[in-house]
């Protein structure tokens, strides 16, 4: 996602250049779009998260899930035209909530915000 974002924001600005690479300018209507889409998407889930939650029960790695979801959900609205509640609808319903978790685990392991015994996020 993260590349998504560093490679998409170059050529968008960049798709008006007259020496853009031919196959570069048939996606940068695309990019135009992703680009804002996965960005709002996370501001905006990072903030109802952090409205949402008392300061004593703040979790990161529940704000990393709730970041890289929003992101996720974000683009399939840009890539599919779905709106929102379709596009959320079809991401739980393929199970993919789960599978984020599971990922933000890894990753919280990794960067040692708990250790590999504690319990995963509920």
């Amino acid at each position: 996602m993260l590349a998504t974002m560093l490679v998409a924001i170059p050529i968008a600005f960049a798709a008006d250049a007259t020496t853009s690479p031919s196959w570069l300018v048939g996606f940068a209507p695309f990019f135009k779009a992703l680009v804002p889409a996965i960005v709002l998407g996370m501001v905006t889930s990072t903030l109802g998260y952090l409205r949402t939650t008392p300061p004593e029960s703040f979790d990161p790695r529940k704000l990393l899930a709730t970041i890289i979801i929003s992101a996720v959900i974000g683009t399939i609205t840009v890539i599919t035209g779905w709106d929102y509640a379709n596009s959320i609808q079809w991401f739980a319903n393929a199970g993919l909530t789960v599978w984020v978790y599971w990922l933000v685990d890894v990753i919280a392991v990794k960067l040692q915000w708990r250790s590999p015994a504690a319990p995963v996020i509920a």
